[in-house]
């Protein structure tokens, strides 16, 4: 008799499906946000049509509690600002959860990739769950690095010529890392 436990095997094939479906989930949001905020005409998304769905069905149910017109304009003049506020959640969310899903065959936990996923997104990271994004996202060291063997342009601090002080008139401003000389 088969057991219905999931071996190492089926844990990894599983995995690997995650990465297809995170993937189709990053690139559908993707599109949902390019074809609502840049594309100048009108594109059939579907995720901004369902939130806007149960947005309109909501207010709707809250504004029908209220007996004068007044009262129901002051409940509905906030269903715009819901609507934008809850399309951008929706896009945070899946862009996490869908990120979550393309991290968790190379870190292992589905937790673990969550919280890798959340660091990328929300700041320029913050956890540090495994070696494989720095290996993937690090640029060598090379003549193209900056002082700091960063990418040129990537520093905003400027820098002064040391042959320069702040009172001198032809003292001027060069953003480091761009240009030679530095």
């Amino acid at each position: 008799m088969r057991s219905c436990r999931a071996g190492p095997r089926n844990v990894q094939v599983l995995r690997w499906c995650a990465l297809a479906f995170g993937t189709y989930i990053v690139l559908l949001t993707g599109s949902s946000v390019v074809g609502t905020l840049i594309v100048p005409r009108s594109l059939q998304s579907v995720l901004p049509r369902y939130v806007a769905r149960y947005v309109i069905r909501l207010f709707h149910f809250l504004a029908r509690r209220f007996d004068t017109y007044e009262a129901r304009d002051k409940v509905l003049a906030f269903q715009a600002p819901t609507f934008l506020l809850t399309l951008l959640f929706t896009w945070i969310v899946l862009f996490l959860f869908g990120y979550a899903l393309i991290l968790w065959p190379f870190i292992g936990k589905f937790l673990d990739s969550v919280v890798e996923s959340g660091s990328s997104l929300f700041t320029l990271g913050f956890a540090r769950t495994h070696a494989v994004g720095a290996d993937l996202i690090s640029a060598p060291p090379g003549p193209w690095s900056g002082p700091r063997g960063n990418l040129p342009g990537m520093q905003i601090i400027p820098e002064r010529p040391a042959d320069r002080t702040p009172e001198d008139p032809r003292a001027e401003v060069r953003p480091r890392g761009m240009g030679s000389g530095y």
